[in-house]
């Protein structure tokens, strides 16, 4: 696993927030026909931001290389509890 502390670096940084930008529309028609009632907002900052209210004050940036044959099991981090984010 390599992890990057506070910030990614240039353009993988880009790469994410353009990402997130794209994304946050099917999230929230997901969340809409699943009847679920978080929103994401627009901008990536205003989503980090939401994170820091909710007590999440450090990135979590890291990323993990697999091989032939490797799995990542879904699970949940340790270094906080789950939250759902809304927007305001």
């Amino acid at each position: 696993m390599l992890r990057f502390g506070a910030k990614l670096p240039g353009p993988w940084a880009t790469w994410r927030d353009s990402l997130y930008r794209w994304l946050v529309p099917v999230a929230n028609r997901w969340n809409e026909a699943l009847n679920v009632d978080c929103r994401y907002p627009d901008k990536f900052e205003e989503f980090l931001e939401l994170n820091r209210e909710a007590g999440q004050v450090q990135r979590l940036s890291h990323m993990n290389r697999l091989g032939e044959g490797d799995y990542l099991a879904l699970h949940q981090d340790t270094e906080g509890t789950a939250k759902i984010h809304t927007t305001r």
